[in-house]
């Protein structure tokens, strides 16, 4: 048994919310659980109740105050991220887990100075989308400070090849060989087909789970649907989430498309207990996510749908290939082309062998491989491999002292 210290000290990852990224962490720390490890969380946002089934498990709530504006914000959640470094150097770990965060670099920087073997988790180019979606006044110090985490790690997992090659530019060449590539999982005993199906009568049901953001292809799939509800009138397209692009796409309905809009079921966001249910009633379930050179997802979505056995759909973008094969497990398009995927979907519709067949598959190659307990052996396996070949790679002085001048000079240690 380890005593392991889990780290997100990102005040946008509620680590008891609903959210996918919220998902990962509380499915990293039940895997952990389920090892019998004990786990110390330190986070800086809870956004819900305590899972009911964690067990040798420890929170430590760190959250931040009312900020004016975003130029404190920035310099709070750093000023934080240095306060839970400290009192994580009071206890005694076996190993930190983090989850990168834009402002923390301390974490790893005490692991690295005690010798604690740590891993940081990194899921998205962070300041690349903090920059396009949101607000960044600090870029220089979350460069920084992304340049040391990195570096004082003794291990990095990336959640897709697109992620690692973007560690990578930021990593001499010889520390390229401590980040591994590891997806994303799924719970497969959560997410299972019901064990005794109630065979009933039900229109064509195809369905999305996600935020409703334009990055998920979610119109796509709108004008997708239009075209299989021309020629299948009694299809329901089902969207399970909330998010912004939900008020523009009913008002869209509504002048261009009303009878459409009765053929849709928006049932908002739904708590994670609840997903299960909710991919239960679908016949397909789809991933339409657009066209993009920098794909680098490794979508829950996909993981759960085909845990479910549902037949899934999917963009032909990113990793989406390494574990859809097409007319095996799934079915594959080309991103952004709603002609096909309507074509997909109306082939689908007409042919329930092959949605039985597609999701048995999916089923099967979820257990046999995907769970999220087989998703963190294979990090602690990298992990402590890397540990023993590597034996811990020196750096320079300037980059393993974490730095407290940072934010125009302003030292917010403390």
């Amino acid at each position: 048994m380890m005593r392991v210290t889990y780290v997100c000290a990102d005040a946008g990852v509620p680590v008891y919310g609903s959210k996918g990224c919220s998902i990962h962490v509380q499915e990293i720390v039940r895997s952990f659980l389920r090892r019998g490890d004990h786990v110390d969380l330190y986070a800086t946002r809870t956004g819900g109740e305590k899972p009911f089934d964690w067990k040798r498990f420890q929170l430590f709530d760190f959250r931040l105050g009312q900020c004016a504006d975003v130029k404190e914000r920035e310099m709070q959640q750093w000023s934080n991220a240095y306060r839970i470094a400290e009192e994580i150097e009071k206890i005694s770990s076996d190993l930190v887990y983090e989850r990168y965060s834009l402002w923390s670099d301390a974490t790893m920087n005490m692991a690295q100075e005690r010798g604690i073997p740590s891993i940081l988790e990194v899921n998205a180019p962070l300041i690349e989308e903090q920059k396009k979606h949101r607000d960044l006044v600090h870029q220089k110090e979350a460069e920084s400070i992304r340049d040391q985490a990195f570096a004082a790690a003794s291990t990095i997992v990336a959640v897709s090849e697109g992620v690692a090659q973007y560690v990578r530019r930021y990593l001499r060449s010889e520390e390229h060989s401590k980040v591994f590539v590891i997806p994303n999982g799924v719970d497969i005993d959560r997410f299972r087909p019901p064990d005794s199906p109630v065979v009933q009568e039900r229109p064509f049901t195809v369905g999305f789970l996600g935020t409703l953001k334009p990055w998920h292809g979610i119109e796509s799939l709108m004008q997708a649907f239009e075209r299989v509800h021309a020629i299948l009138p009694t299809a329901r397209l089902r969207l399970i989430g909330e998010g912004p692009l939900r008020a523009t796409l009913e008002q869209k309905l509504e002048v261009e498309n009303p009878s459409l809009h009765g053929q849709i079921d928006w049932i908002g966001a739904v708590v994670p207990q609840a997903v299960p249910e909710q991919l239960a009633q679908l016949d397909v379930a789809v991933a339409p996510y657009p066209t993009s050179e920098e794909f680098y997802f490794s979508p829950l979505k996909v993981y759960e749908y085909m845990s479910m056995g549902c037949a899934v759909v999917a963009s032909n973008v990113g990793q989406l290939s390494d574990v859809l094969i097409d007319r095996l497990n799934g079915r594959l398009y080309p991103p952004g082309d709603a002609h096909s995927l309507a074509a997909i979907l109306l082939e689908l519709a007409e042919d329930r062998g092959q949605r039985e067949v597609l999701g048995r598959n999916a089923r099967q190659a979820m257990v046999a491989g995907h769970s999220w307990s087989h998703t963190l052996e294979r990090i602690l396996s990298s992990a402590f491999a890397s540990q023993s070949s590597a034996a811990r790679l020196s750096f320079p002085g300037d980059i393993n002292r974490p730095s407290l001048q940072r934010f125009g000079g302003k030292v917010l240690k403390g």
